[in-house]
């Protein structure tokens, strides 16, 4: 039996969402727009903090829903996506898929701590 508390904070770790999906064009930043960046940052916890994993490359533009309806299948182990900024439709698209879409502009780090804690 999990303890309790912990049972939200371990939900998306349970689905097997164990990575943060990050864009970004300097790998210290979130600085990229969803709809103009070609490809994301992936990123795992580790003991000692974060760890790129690799980079996925986004789905094509001109397609339009179905742009982000790929894209949340190709995160579908991604528990979040740090962006600087997107649009309501695609946010609600990947929500909908149970990625949460933390909008931000700052360190990458500051983001997946949010991210992998569940913070606001």
């Amino acid at each position: 039996m999990p303890e309790r508390g912990k049972e939200n904070s371990d939900r998306s770790e349970e689905k097997g969402r164990s990575y943060v999906a990050v864009a970004t064009n300097s790998g210290y930043l979130v600085n990229r727009h969803l709809g103009k960046v070609k490809s994301l940052m992936i990123y795992r916890k580790t003991e000692s903090g974060f760890l790129p994993v690799g980079c996925r490359n986004t789905p094509p533009a001109g397609t339009g829903d179905f742009r982000w309806i790929r894209l949340a299948a190709l995160l579908k182990d991604c528990r979040a996506l740090l962006v600087a900024q997107a649009g309501n439709n695609p946010v609600n698209i990947l929500e909908h898929s149970g990625i949460r879409v933390i909008r931000m502009n700052g360190l990458i780090d500051e983001g997946l701590e949010k991210a992998f804690n569940n913070s606001p």
